[in-house]
Order: structure tokens, then C-alpha cells, then sequence
């Protein structure tokens, strides 16, 4: 990962995550969001767990984020287009600044509708991120999650469905999801988010790919919670 000149924090643009020749038919993900993507460098987790699975398909995510930015500030980023328009991307990725569904609901879908048009340019698919409820937001859990499938429906994108993994998690009881601040991910936390990510793109639950920190326990309560919250979309 690394400081680009404008000040996003970025890991290396696909296909060039491979690091030998890209295999056949990769899925190449772009993440353009804030903190709730690049702590504990999430993506690349997800390229953690393509190698861990020989033989699905592989996932090439890279990330353009910075703390606090939202789509509208991506929008006006000129880099962020230009990444965009950079690589075949099979998907990109749309994560909203915290909040910014309770308050500006319709600046998020704004700038979600503008990026949307851009990615169908592009030949790739919307994502849009579904992101956890914390402590500090209102509109209650339920809400949020159901405000963010109804903006995907809206666009007809495709929906991670993160924050439902986080609440099937949760209910579990067993991981400590969130960092020391209840807003921002612990390791596990960014673990389950990745999970989500991997499945929605290959259609496979995610596979036991341990790291450095977390328990056997943890990893399998990811993975559960992750496919329970993908394979709820079908």
C-alpha cells in the first residue's frame, strides 16, 4: 500500500496484484472509499484469500481511499476517475463517508448515480458497500441496512452486504468486531468484510485462510456469517 501524490492511499492497480501473468478470466476489484475499506488493509485480504483458493476465481482488488472522503469527494478527485478508466475493472466498489445515508441521503445517491453511469461505461459492474452500524449513528441498524439495498436496487447494482454479515456476527456473539474507537474495524472485523467481498464476486464461500492475530474461531465465524449474508441475497 502507498501514499499516491494526491493523497489516496492506494494498492497496486490491478492486474498488476498478480505477481506473475494474470491468469484467465480474473475479476479485477476497485474499492474507492475512506477508512472502513483501507484499515488493516482489507483488500488485500481479499487477495489473501484468492490465494488460499486454487482453482476459483481469482480476485485482483486494489483500493483508492483516504480517511473521511466521501463519493462526492472521490467524484471530484481527479485520480479517481483516471484509476477508473485505467484497468478492465470487473467491478468497482462504492463505500459512502459514515453518516452521509442519515443526513444527505441525496448526495450519496447523487454521487452514486454519476460513478454508476461512469462504471457502465466501462463495461464493469456497480457494488455498492452496505457498511456496519455503530455506536455513533442514529436510524437504528435495521434502517441503514435496508437504506443502502434500497439505493442498489435503485441503481441496479449489486449489493455487499457487509453490514448483514456484521449483524449475523454480532448475534454470534464471539469476535470483537470493531476497533478500539466502535467505528472502525478490529482485524477480524476487516476479515468478515473481506469474506463478504470474496464470495459476492466468486460465488464461493470464502476459505480458511488464517493470519496473523486471529483464532480458528474467528475464521470460521467470518467465513459462516459472510456466506450467510451473500447467499441471503439470492
Amino acid at each position: 500500500m502507498k501514499l499516491t501524490r494526491r493523497g489516496l492511499l492506494a494498492l497496486p492497480i490491478a492486474p498488476y496484484a498478480f505477481a506473475q501473468q494474470p491468469p484467465a478470466n480474473p475479476a479485477l476489484v476497485l474499492f474507492i472509499g475512506n477508512s472502513l475499506t483501507f484499515y488493516n488493509n482489507m483488500p488485500d485480504m481479499v487477495n489473501e484469500l484468492t490465494s488460499a483458493a486454487p482453482g476459483v476465481r481469482p480476485v485482483a482488488a486494489s483500493m483508492l481511499a483516504r480517511p473521511a472522503l466521501r463519493l462526492e469527494d472521490h467524484w471530484k478527485h481527479e485520480l479517481t476517475l483516471q484509476v477508473m478508466k485505467k484497468v478492465p475493472w470487473t467491478h468497482v466498489v462504492l463505500q459512502e463517508g459514515s453518516g452521509m445515508m442519515l443526513n444527505a441521503a441525496d448526495r450519496t445517491e447523487r454521487y452514486a448515480r454519476l460513478f454508476d453511469a461512469e462504471i457502465r461505461k466501462i463495461g464493469a459492474r456497480t457494488v455498492v458497500f452496505q457498511p456496519w452500524h455503530s455506536k455513533e449513528q442514529g436510524g437504528g441498524e435495521q434502517w441503514l441496512l435496508e437504506a443502502y439495498g434500497k439505493l442498489a436496487q435503485r441503481l441496479g447494482a449489486v449489493l455487499a452486504p457487509v453490514g448483514r454479515a456484521w449483524q449475523i456476527a454480532r448475534q454470534q456473539g464471539r469476535a470483537q468486531l470493531f476497533d478500539a474507537d466502535q467505528h472502525h474495524p478490529a482485524p477480524v472485523g476487516s476479515y468478515l468484510t473481506a469474506c463478504v467481498f470474496y464470495s459476492l464476486v466468486t460465488g464461493q464461500r470464502a476459505p480458511a485462510a488464517m493470519r496473523p492475530g486471529l483464532s480458528s474461531a474467528s475464521v470460521a465465524d467470518a467465513r459462516a456469517a459472510a456466506w450467510q449474508a451473500v447467499t441471503e441475497l439470492k
